[in-house]
């Protein structure tokens, strides 16, 4: 048996940087017209992108300032403790003040069941006022019916914080109450009560 000879497969390794520029150049050469419009549609996007990108970026720097001022605004409103509003010159009625302080201090409680107190308590000192008042009803509602808005600038304030009395009273623990959303309803009622130095 004859020695078999190995046949070594000798393989040319492809320069495709070269062909690469071998196709580029043709095209370029036969087509110029195609890289020339393909030149300019990358250069006016380029053009139109930049400050396109400038004005996103100013645009959420807007909206990021813009978010922060609500937020702010939103703690100075909501999260307000509460100052008592009983001054030894004012004709206030000394029994509301001191109902009132108890208000204060079940409003600053650890204790949500006492936010909710605060607030039905503060209702009931609403009710006691409106009576003295002269207004005639069944209800604190009927009774603000009765309410010129000439003679109660701060009806809304009364009407919103009742409102919040009642969902309280009928919802019961359904109706989600946090401590800021209590001050700020007990600072409406303390608006209603100054206005006409009932406390």
């Amino acid at each position: 048996m004859q020695d078999e000879i190995p046949v070594v497969v000798v393989s040319t390794p492809v320069e495709l940087p070269h062909y690469f520029e071998q196709i580029v150049s043709y095209l370029m050469s036969n087509f110029p017209d195609i890289f020339h419009s393909t030149a300019t549609t990358i250069g006016i996007i380029m053009g139109f992108s930049i400050p396109l990108c400038l004005l996103f970026i100013i645009g959420i720097m807007l909206s990021l300032h813009g978010i922060h001022t609500v937020r702010r605004r939103e703690h100075e409103i909501y999260n307000k403790r509460i100052e008592t509003a009983y001054d030894e010159v004012t004709e206030a009625d000394p029994e509301m003040v001191n109902k009132w302080q108890k208000i204060l201090a079940l409003v600053e409680s650890d204790n949500e069941s006492d936010w909710r107190q605060s607030i039905i308590e503060a209702d009931i000192i609403l009710g006691i006022l409106l009576t003295k008042m002269g207004y005639r009803g069944e209800t604190i509602g009927e009774q603000m019916s009765r309410i010129e808005p000439g003679d109660f600038k701060t009806l809304a304030k009364a009407g919103e914080a009742h409102h919040v009395r009642n969902r309280i009273a009928h919802d019961g623990t359904d109706y989600p109450l946090n401590q800021a959303e209590a001050r700020h309803v007990i600072n409406l009622f303390k608006d209603v009560f100054q206005e006409f130095n009932y406390i």
